[in-house]
């Protein structure tokens, strides 16, 4: 045999070797991760994700009639391991997709120990003991098997509602009660609570969980609530005018953070960190709301200039100059009303939360419109004509001293009017806008640089000995307001008042959300106090409903 013979013999062996190890290689791999079924998504869009729950992060993304190969379940019946058509391997859920094989005849895979094949027994070499492998230990946890599941606070239905557990989260089992009726468990954020065992798949029987049936508690000091109605909206604000930021449900437990002013809304933080604004009717309390901080200014007026404090420490005196004594001193970032200035504009006057009236030089605050537009209030004069600006978003001129009167025009925020005079009791004021229109306008939502009652009476009242005119405490704030016959909006509307309606509050629901008025007519009703500026304490008032 020469030697092209022998190296082509020895080509074609090494040939043979390479392709057995080739199809060694390939049945190993193809045992490894067998195909057992096929599947279809039929959902939109499926995430495929690099375990079986929730917690783990999605690798790909899987779209509706897409084709699935299916390698097996986990241990909990609910996830199972697939393949994509381009080659990815993760795990589904199993409720979103068609198999052509029921979910109960795949094999569990996924780190459990492989079953030895049909007819292999392992036979211990002669004169040995065969030693059984290691119990792997089988972790304790659940998933949820349904839509969407409560994680209450103790083993029971009674119990407050701590947060929502969806389909397919995974939790770990801590403990049950006597009965296997409720699992305690912990979430992936290390939150804990109850699930009725109904809702869960578990890796372990019930009755091999400790008993232990101690509800959970907030810890110490925090005040919490519960929502006692059966949806409640958080809003950005403390009205109902403001957007809404998340909802919670009857039995949820909210963290209490403050409130406003008058104690009717809560500000209040959920589960999850989202924090918002709820009405204090719909909130069941663990902690008086009146010793929560105030973190709303109901009595800086709505639609009125403020101004924001940017220094350290302002005082207030009690005139325009650094010469008058301080009545008070507010810190950096509160938030004022503007009543007027002097002449210069060099101080302004202003209004505290809690009514407190003085002086503040200008160079200290951020105001909401221009120092040069408010009224000169002081007592100093500059061109010697009464004038006032809006100070309200929006304000009607309206043809007479009365809502009843048509709308002759609108004048905005900051507009300066020309005051030409008033009726008798100076709640509306005969006013000139830039263009010479002339009408009447109600006199608290204007700023003068006179008192109201220096200017003539020109509507044709007498000012002899007419009936003492009504000192209205409270005023409408928004557009329109209804008026409804009982403390709540699930009572009619009676009538509809416009801003700046003048009224009298004569009482008050049990918890402040609500306030019993007198209108100028004398009709009676009741409205949300969040649409109205008062310059009394609500929860003074009698409770009348």
């Amino acid at each position: 045999m020469n030697q092209h013979q022998i190296s082509r013999k020895w080509l074609l062996i090494g040939l043979f070797l390479l392709l057995a190890l080739f199809s060694i290689t390939t049945t190993q791999s193809a045992l490894a991760q067998t195909k057992v079924a096929n599947g279809v998504v039929a959902t939109g869009q499926l995430n495929v994700r690099s375990g079986p729950g929730v917690e783990y992060p999605v690798v790909t993304s899987v779209f509706s009639n897409a084709p699935l190969a299916i390698y097996g379940k986990s241990g909990f019946n609910t996830w199972v391991q697939v393949g994509t058509a381009n080659g990815i391997t993760g795990w589904v859920n199993s409720t979103y997709i068609v198999m052509d094989v029921p979910l109960s005849n795949l094999p569990v895979v996924g780190g459990t120990t492989a079953t030895p094949p049909a007819g292999a027994t392992a036979t211990p070499p002669a004169g040995t003991t065969a030693t059984p492998p290691a119990t792997r230990q089988i972790p304790a946890v659940g998933v949820v098997n349904t839509g969407a599941v409560n994680v209450r606070s103790g083993p029971g239905y009674n119990f407050p509602i701590i947060t929502i557990a969806y389909q397919g989260y995974t939790v770990t089992l801590l403990g049950r009660t006597a009965d296997n009726a409720w699992a305690k468990v912990q979430m992936v954020d290390g939150t804990q609570g109850w699930i009725n065992f109904g809702a869960l798949d578990t890796t372990v029987p019930a009755s091999s969980l400790p008993i232990t049936d101690a509800p959970i508690t907030p810890p110490a000091g925090t005040a919490v609530g519960v929502v006692n109605t059966g949806q409640l909206n958080l809003r950005s604000g403390p009205g109902t005018e403001y957007s809404v930021v998340a909802s919670v449900f009857n039995g949820h437990v909210v963290q209490l953070l403050g409130r406003n002013t008058f104690s009717t809304w809560l500000k209040v933080r959920l589960f999850d960190g989202q924090e918002g604004w709820s009405n204090a009717k719909y909130i069941t309390t663990n902690y008086p709301i009146g010793n929560l901080p105030v973190m709303w200014d109901d009595a800086v007026i709505p639609g009125a200039p403020t101004a924001i404090v940017t220094t350290g420490n302002l005082n207030i005196r009690t005139g325009p100059g650094a010469s008058y004594a301080a009545v008070t001193s507010v810190p950096y970032g509160t938030t004022l009303t503007l009543l007027g200035r002097n002449a210069d504009g060099t101080w302004v006057k202003v209004r505290t939360n809690s009514g407190q009236e003085g002086w503040v030089n200008a160079n200290y605050l951020t105001t909401s419109v221009p120092v040069s537009s408010l009224p000169i209030v002081d007592g100093s004069t500059g061109t010697g004509v009464a004038t006032a600006v809006v100070n309200t978003g929006a304000l009607n001129v309206r043809s007479g001293p009365g809502v009843s009167y048509s709308s002759v025009t609108v004048v905005y925020q900051g507009t300066q009017l020309t005051l030409i005079g008033r009726n008798a009791d100076g709640s509306w004021v005969k006013v000139r806008t830039p263009n010479g229109t002339e009408g009447w306008v109600n006199a608290d939502l204007i700023q003068a640089n006179i008192p109201i009652s220096n200017l003539p009476v020109v509507d044709g009242s007498t000012t002899g000995t007419p009936t003492q005119p009504i000192a209205y405490n409270a005023v409408v704030t928004t557009g329109a307001l209804n008026v409804r016959s009982g403390p709540s909006i699930d009572y009619p509307s009676v009538t509809v008042v416009s801003q700046g309606t003048e009224m009298n509050l004569i009482g008050r629901s049990a918890t402040t959300g609500w306030v019993q008025v007198v209108l100028p007519g004398g009709q009676q009703g009741w409205v949300n106090p969040n649409f109205i500026y008062t310059t009394i304490n609500i929860n003074t008032l009698p409770v009348t409903g």
